[in-house]
Protein backbone atom coordinates (compact mmCIF):
# COMPACT_ATOMS: atom_id res chain seq x y z
CA UNK A 1 0.00 0.00 0.00
CA UNK A 2 2.77 2.28 0.86
CA UNK A 3 5.81 2.41 -0.26
CA UNK A 4 8.96 4.64 0.91
CA UNK A 5 12.23 4.09 -1.48
CA UNK A 6 15.61 5.20 -0.45
CA UNK A 7 14.02 8.63 0.66
CA UNK A 8 16.41 11.23 2.05
CA UNK A 9 15.75 14.41 3.71
CA UNK A 10 18.49 17.40 4.24
CA UNK A 11 17.67 20.57 5.78
CA UNK A 12 20.13 23.20 4.88
CA UNK A 13 22.44 20.91 4.56
CA UNK A 14 21.96 18.88 7.09
CA UNK A 15 20.81 15.30 6.98
CA UNK A 16 17.43 14.16 8.67
CA UNK A 17 16.75 11.09 6.96
CA UNK A 18 19.03 8.84 5.12
CA UNK A 19 17.57 6.82 2.43
CA UNK A 20 15.27 4.90 4.01
CA UNK A 21 13.39 2.30 2.16
CA UNK A 22 10.51 0.53 4.05
CA UNK A 23 6.60 -0.40 3.07
CA UNK A 24 3.45 -0.79 4.83
CA UNK A 25 1.02 -3.58 3.26
CA UNK A 26 -2.56 -2.99 3.52
CA UNK A 27 -4.14 -4.06 6.83
CA UNK A 28 -0.46 -3.73 8.76
CA UNK A 29 0.24 -2.10 11.84
CA UNK A 30 3.26 -1.11 11.69
CA UNK A 31 5.74 0.65 14.46
CA UNK A 32 8.17 3.25 13.72
CA UNK A 33 10.70 3.42 16.51
CA UNK A 34 13.52 5.28 17.42
CA UNK A 35 15.54 7.70 20.36
CA UNK A 36 14.43 11.40 20.30
CA UNK A 37 15.49 12.99 16.81
CA UNK A 38 15.87 10.02 15.05
CA UNK A 39 14.11 10.94 11.92
CA UNK A 40 10.61 9.47 13.17
CA UNK A 41 8.33 12.59 12.79
CA UNK A 42 10.43 14.06 9.88
CA UNK A 43 9.67 10.64 8.21
CA UNK A 44 6.07 10.96 8.77
CA UNK A 45 5.69 15.40 7.66
CA UNK A 46 7.46 13.75 4.74
CA UNK A 47 5.16 10.96 3.54
CA UNK A 48 1.99 13.45 4.35
CA UNK A 49 3.12 15.99 1.57
CA UNK A 50 4.47 18.56 4.61
CA UNK A 51 7.89 18.47 3.18
CA UNK A 52 9.29 17.40 0.16
CA UNK A 53 12.03 14.56 -0.21
CA UNK A 54 15.50 15.84 -1.04
CA UNK A 55 15.82 12.42 -2.69
CA UNK A 56 13.81 9.30 -3.53
CA UNK A 57 10.12 8.20 -3.85
CA UNK A 58 7.07 7.78 -1.98
CA UNK A 59 4.25 5.45 -3.32
CA UNK A 60 0.87 4.88 -2.12
CA UNK A 61 -0.78 2.33 -3.81
CA UNK A 62 1.28 2.49 -6.85
CA UNK A 63 0.48 6.54 -7.57
CA UNK A 64 3.66 8.71 -6.66
CA UNK A 65 2.47 11.16 -3.82
CA UNK A 66 5.96 12.85 -3.18
CA UNK A 67 5.86 16.58 -4.51
CA UNK A 68 1.91 16.52 -3.73
CA UNK A 69 0.68 19.39 -0.86
CA UNK A 70 -0.79 17.52 2.26
CA UNK A 71 -4.67 18.25 1.21
CA UNK A 72 -3.72 16.26 -2.37
CA UNK A 73 -2.05 13.18 0.24
CA UNK A 74 -4.82 13.67 2.52
CA UNK A 75 -7.27 13.03 -1.26
CA UNK A 76 -6.07 9.71 -2.11
CA UNK A 77 -6.90 8.21 1.35
CA UNK A 78 -3.45 9.40 3.57
CA UNK A 79 -4.04 10.73 6.75
CA UNK A 80 -2.32 11.51 9.99
CA UNK A 81 -2.31 12.86 13.79
CA UNK A 82 0.35 15.10 14.85
CA UNK A 83 2.08 14.82 18.13
CA UNK A 84 0.35 18.61 19.66
CA UNK A 85 -3.49 18.05 18.12
CA UNK A 86 -4.91 21.75 17.27
CA UNK A 87 -8.47 22.14 17.68
CA UNK A 88 -10.78 25.34 17.20
CA UNK A 89 -11.45 25.97 20.50
CA UNK A 90 -15.37 27.15 19.75
CA UNK A 91 -16.44 23.21 18.10
CA UNK A 92 -17.95 21.18 19.64
CA UNK A 93 -16.85 17.16 19.53
CA UNK A 94 -19.14 16.52 17.15
CA UNK A 95 -18.07 19.48 14.84
CA UNK A 96 -14.64 18.66 14.93
CA UNK A 97 -15.31 14.93 14.02
CA UNK A 98 -18.02 16.51 11.32
CA UNK A 99 -16.12 18.73 9.21
CA UNK A 100 -13.24 16.58 7.62
CA UNK A 101 -16.17 14.60 6.66
CA UNK A 102 -17.49 16.97 4.53
CA UNK A 103 -14.18 16.94 2.47
CA UNK A 104 -15.67 14.00 0.61
CA UNK A 105 -19.68 13.41 1.59
CA UNK A 106 -22.26 15.45 1.81
CA UNK A 107 -23.79 17.04 5.14
CA UNK A 108 -26.50 13.99 5.33
CA UNK A 109 -24.19 11.41 5.23
CA UNK A 110 -21.36 13.14 6.81
CA UNK A 111 -23.65 12.90 9.99
CA UNK A 112 -24.34 9.79 9.89
CA UNK A 113 -20.70 9.07 9.74
CA UNK A 114 -20.15 10.92 12.48
CA UNK A 115 -22.71 9.52 14.39
CA UNK A 116 -21.05 5.61 14.32
CA UNK A 117 -17.82 7.20 14.76
CA UNK A 118 -18.81 8.63 18.23
CA UNK A 119 -20.57 5.68 18.93
CA UNK A 120 -17.38 3.28 17.91
CA UNK A 121 -15.08 5.74 20.13
CA UNK A 122 -17.45 6.12 22.73
CA UNK A 123 -17.63 10.25 22.39
CA UNK A 124 -21.67 9.48 23.22
CA UNK A 125 -21.58 11.55 26.14
CA UNK A 126 -19.41 14.29 25.18
CA UNK A 127 -20.29 14.90 21.51
CA UNK A 128 -21.97 18.81 22.46
CA UNK A 129 -19.31 19.64 24.96
CA UNK A 130 -16.51 22.04 23.79
CA UNK A 131 -13.75 20.18 22.73
CA UNK A 132 -11.81 22.86 25.15
CA UNK A 133 -13.18 21.56 27.79
CA UNK A 134 -11.66 18.39 27.72
CA UNK A 135 -9.06 16.48 29.59
CA UNK A 136 -6.18 15.01 27.41
CA UNK A 137 -7.33 11.36 27.39
CA UNK A 138 -10.66 12.32 25.51
CA UNK A 139 -9.12 15.08 23.44
CA UNK A 140 -6.81 12.06 22.07
CA UNK A 141 -10.36 10.24 20.98
CA UNK A 142 -11.50 12.97 19.17
CA UNK A 143 -8.52 13.40 17.38
CA UNK A 144 -8.87 9.36 16.25
CA UNK A 145 -12.44 10.75 15.44
CA UNK A 146 -11.45 13.53 13.22
CA UNK A 147 -9.04 10.79 12.03
CA UNK A 148 -11.51 8.33 10.87
CA UNK A 149 -14.41 10.72 9.69
CA UNK A 150 -12.82 11.27 6.42
CA UNK A 151 -12.21 7.70 5.37
CA UNK A 152 -8.87 7.12 5.31
CA UNK A 153 -7.03 3.99 3.74
CA UNK A 154 -4.31 4.58 5.90
CA UNK A 155 -3.22 6.73 9.00
CA UNK A 156 -0.58 7.63 10.14
CA UNK A 157 -0.22 7.86 13.99
CA UNK A 158 2.37 10.42 15.89
CA UNK A 159 2.64 9.87 19.41
CA UNK A 160 -0.92 9.87 19.55
CA UNK A 161 -0.53 7.97 23.47
CA UNK A 162 1.80 10.22 24.37
CA UNK A 163 0.78 11.78 28.03
CA UNK A 164 -2.00 9.00 28.72
CA UNK A 165 -1.99 6.78 31.46
CA UNK A 166 -1.83 2.95 30.86
CA UNK A 167 -5.44 2.71 31.00
CA UNK A 168 -5.92 5.52 28.61
CA UNK A 169 -3.84 4.14 25.99
CA UNK A 170 -5.10 0.54 26.05
CA UNK A 171 -7.96 1.83 25.45
CA UNK A 172 -6.42 3.69 22.13
CA UNK A 173 -5.36 0.41 21.16
CA UNK A 174 -8.46 -1.12 21.58
CA UNK A 175 -9.60 1.62 19.41
CA UNK A 176 -6.79 1.06 16.83
CA UNK A 177 -7.14 -3.08 16.55
CA UNK A 178 -11.22 -2.22 16.32
CA UNK A 179 -10.14 0.68 13.21
CA UNK A 180 -7.65 -2.26 11.81
CA UNK A 181 -10.07 -5.41 11.96
CA UNK A 182 -12.20 -3.05 9.30
CA UNK A 183 -9.49 -2.45 7.46
CA UNK A 184 -7.84 0.07 8.10
CA UNK A 185 -3.97 0.30 7.75
CA UNK A 186 -1.56 2.33 10.58
CA UNK A 187 1.88 3.70 10.82
CA UNK A 188 2.88 4.61 14.29
CA UNK A 189 5.29 6.04 15.93
CA UNK A 190 5.38 5.85 19.41
CA UNK A 191 8.05 5.99 22.38
CA UNK A 192 6.61 3.63 24.60
CA UNK A 193 8.10 0.14 22.97
CA UNK A 194 5.74 -2.21 25.23
CA UNK A 195 2.28 -0.73 23.88
CA UNK A 196 3.71 -1.04 20.10
CA UNK A 197 5.04 -4.79 21.13
CA UNK A 198 1.17 -6.21 21.74
CA UNK A 199 -0.10 -4.05 19.13
CA UNK A 200 2.03 -4.28 16.40
CA UNK A 201 2.45 -6.85 13.43
CA UNK A 202 6.19 -5.55 11.99
CA UNK A 203 8.35 -2.79 13.36
CA UNK A 204 10.55 -0.37 11.92
CA UNK A 205 13.38 1.30 13.94
CA UNK A 206 15.44 4.11 13.07
CA UNK A 207 18.50 5.98 14.64
CA UNK A 208 19.94 9.23 13.12
CA UNK A 209 17.94 9.15 10.31
CA UNK A 210 18.80 5.85 9.40
CA UNK A 211 17.05 2.45 9.54
CA UNK A 212 19.22 0.28 11.75
CA UNK A 213 16.40 -2.75 12.31
CA UNK A 214 12.82 -4.44 11.07
CA UNK A 215 11.01 -7.34 11.62
CA UNK A 216 8.46 -8.41 14.42
CA UNK A 217 8.48 -6.35 17.64
CA UNK A 218 10.46 -9.24 19.57
CA UNK A 219 13.49 -9.23 16.92
CA UNK A 220 13.86 -5.53 16.76
CA UNK A 221 13.39 -5.19 20.58
CA UNK A 222 16.04 -7.98 20.57
CA UNK A 223 18.36 -6.09 18.49
CA UNK A 224 21.72 -5.53 19.95
CA UNK A 225 21.91 -2.05 17.89
CA UNK A 226 18.29 -0.91 19.00
CA UNK A 227 19.49 -1.49 22.35
CA UNK A 228 22.56 0.34 21.65
CA UNK A 229 20.71 3.39 20.34
CA UNK A 230 18.18 3.42 23.30
CA UNK A 231 20.16 3.03 26.41
CA UNK A 232 24.10 3.61 24.75
CA UNK A 233 26.63 0.94 24.37
CA UNK A 234 28.14 -1.11 27.33
CA UNK A 235 24.98 -0.84 29.29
Amino acid sequence: MLAVENMVKTFEGILAVDSISFRVGKGEIVGLIGPNGAGKSTILETISGFYAPTRGAILLEGKQIHGLKPHEVFKLGLTRSFQLAEFLPSFTVFDTILLPALYNAPLSEAHKRVERIIELLDLNSIAKRLVSSLVPAEQKRVEMGRILSCHPKIVLLDEIMAGLTQFEATSILSIIRNLNEEGVTFLIVEHRLELLRELCNRIIAINFGRKIAEGSPREVMDNKEVIEAYIGKGA
